[in-house]
Parts: structure tokens; sequence; C-alpha cells
């Protein structure tokens, strides 16, 4: 689904390159029951990337958009219990011109990773990190680009790669992987053309939103997997068709509390009172056509059993089927830690200026 919600369907017919990038980083200490598995990591990311080709009319108002499929790996030190890990992402940003041979880019991916080592009770239970072969896998990277040759060009910059399996299986503090890295590509087709930006007409600008979405957890190793469903309200305002934000009310249902009602004989029921999370929260999300990158801040204002912070945050990736309805998946996260996947659908009311 992440992968139809992203390619679309690209026509890769603007400027084409490939490339290779080496990372020099560091795995994150995010928490303190993961500080054992702190070290330094090199890794390698082999790409190719494309921009958009002004075939379609929304390309003209994205004429700096890039996409990349990325492969990331990373080595780890062998006699500490975290293994490599692999990446696939696929990635979109955007550039920026800051003279006639330096840009400064920045791009945003998802896709799937792979951990070579995770957490086995008996062969490897030091490491709190990771516990699934197959995870989730996010990116981010800010890039300065130096194109020295009409078919060359060498860029430096920083990221950071998040792998997790949300929450499916504990343990799960998830691999924060930030590092430093240099790299060279090389332009196999160049523009055939400058697209000029024009005005891109999208959604409304102002809208009420409904949305449902479910998921599946674990609270505690050996404790059984547990579905979990969330509902939300928001205000939605656009700015210039490509930006929003929105606020509102988030509705949670988590059964798997009954795991901390039963060991600490807490005085709620198994129902309504001791499964319901409440929250006010508010965020941004970036658009580029039909698809939607968002982060968002969230504060319980009614959660009876609290094991985590107040504050939580939600990142998405969201596909505009139509004026009125989206898919979406979503993290949900304390600080470094997953709390779930989820998956679901929005409905928009009280439309303006819809397209």
């Amino acid at each position: 689904m992440i992968m139809v919600m992203l390619l679309g369907n690209a026509a890769l017919h603007g400027q084409q390159q490939l490339g290779i990038t080496w990372h020099r980083g560091s795995v994150m200490k995010h928490a303190p029951s993961v500080a054992h598995l702190h070290q330094q990591m090199p890794g390698v990311e082999m790409f190719y990337q494309w921009k958009v080709s002004g075939q379609k009319k929304w390309h003209t108002s994205f004429p700096n958009l890039q996409r990349r499929v990325a492969v990331h790996y990373f080595w780890y030190d062998p006699d500490k219990p975290l293994g490599n890990t692999m990446s696939i992402i696929y990635y979109g940003g955007q550039s920026l011109s800051l003279s006639k041979n330096i840009s400064l880019g920045y791009r945003l991916g998802a896709g799937p990773g792979f951990v070579s080592r995770f957490y086995h009770p008996e062969d490897n239970p030091r490491n709190s990190m990771i516990s699934n072969f197959l995870n989730y896998t996010l990116g981010g990277h800010l890039d300065i680009r130096w194109h020295w040759h009409p078919r060359w060009s060498f860029s430096t910059g920083m990221g950071i790669v998040h792998l997790s399996n949300g929450a499916w299986k504990k343990p799960n503090q998830g691999i924060n992987q930030i590092s430093m890295h240099v790299g060279l590509s090389y332009i196999c087709k160049p523009d055939t053309q400058r697209l000029e930006r024009q005005k891109y007409s999208g959604l409304a600008q102002h809208y009420w939103q409904v949305g449902l979405a479910g998921g599946f957890k674990q609270h505690e190793i050996n404790t059984p997997r547990m579905g979990i469903l969330s509902m939300h309200t928001y205000y939605v305002a656009q700015i210039k068709q490509r930006n929003s934000f929105f606020g509102g009310v988030d509705a949670m249902y988590d059964p798997g509390k009954s795991y901390w009602i039963d060991l600490y004989a807490l005085p709620y029921s198994k129902g309504l009172e001791g499964y319901t999370q409440l929250a006010l929260t508010g965020g941004y999300e970036r658009r580029i056509h039909r698809t939607g990158i968002s982060a968002q801040l969230g504060w319980y204002l009614y959660d009876p059993i609290r094991v985590n912070r107040k504050l939580y945050q939600r990142y998405s990736i969201q596909y505009h089927w139509s004026s009125r309805w989206s898919s979406f998946v979503a993290l949900k996260a304390h600080s470094g830690t997953a709390d779930w996947v989820e998956w679901g659908m929005v409905h928009r009311l009280s439309l303006r200026n819809a397209d």
C-alpha cells in the first residue's frame, strides 16, 4: 500500500541519475534500556533518482520534485547483540538552488527494513531495540550538492533512518541510525526542458475531517497481541494548497491495557473506562499532488492507565483518492519508541473551494 500511495503513475522521463553515498554514524541512545547498544557504524547507500517530467499537469506545481529508490546497508559491531541492517526506502524531496552549481535539498521516505540479529530470549536476550527480522523504516535527510560537471555531482549532508516493528512484537525500542554522509552521482539522462512553477489547484482550503483506523500491538514480552482502534476529528486549514495545519481530538481504544489492570490490580473496568484514551492534537501536512506526509503532537486529556509520557507523536503517509476520501498509514510513538502502527481511512466534510 505504501508503494502504491507513493509511486502512483510516475513517468520516468525527467532528469535521471544513479549514485552511491557513504555514511558514518551512530545508534542513538534514546532510552536507558538501550544504552549498552550504542555504537558507531559505517554504511552505504545506492540509489536511482528521477525528477518530474512535465508530462502531467501537476508537475508544473512541483518543478523541483525528486524521487528516489535507495538501498541502505549499515555494518554493526559483531561483538554486540545488534545485527547489520538493510533498508529499501522510497524517497520524495525537493531542492533549492543556492547558486549556479550549488543546491540544498531534503528527502523523506519510507519502506521495509531488515535486521540480521534481533531479540531472542535464549540466543540474543540483550537486544532490547528490535525483535523482528522485517520492520518498518522511515528516513529523512538534508543534502548540499555541488554540480561540478554536467553529468556528475558531489553531495554531503546528514540524516536519520529509523527501524521499528511498530510494537507488533516486544521488545521494540526501535533503532535510530543518525549519520553524516558524502556521495557521488552520475546523471544518465539530463533535463530535456525547464519547468516553470505554476499555481496548483488542490483540495479545499478549509474543512473538517473524520478518520477511523486500526492496528495491532503487544504490550510486553509473552503477552498476547491485541487489536487497537483509533478515531479522530480534525479541523484543517490549507496554505497555498501544499501545506496544511490541523488540530482536533484523538480517541483511542487499547484492550491491551488489560495486562496492566491485572498486573497491578488497578481499579478500572476492562472496557471503555480502562481502555480509552482521549487527547488534543495538532500537526502539519506537506502535500505533493495526491500524497501527503504529516507529523503531529498529541497531549493526553484522559489516560487512566498511563505507562508513557503524556506527550506523543504521530507520523503518517496519506493518499488523497478524491476531494473527500483518503487512506493512510501512521506510526504513533512516544519519543523514539513506537506505540503502534495503524491503517485507516479519512472522510472530509464542509469542503470549500474543492477541486
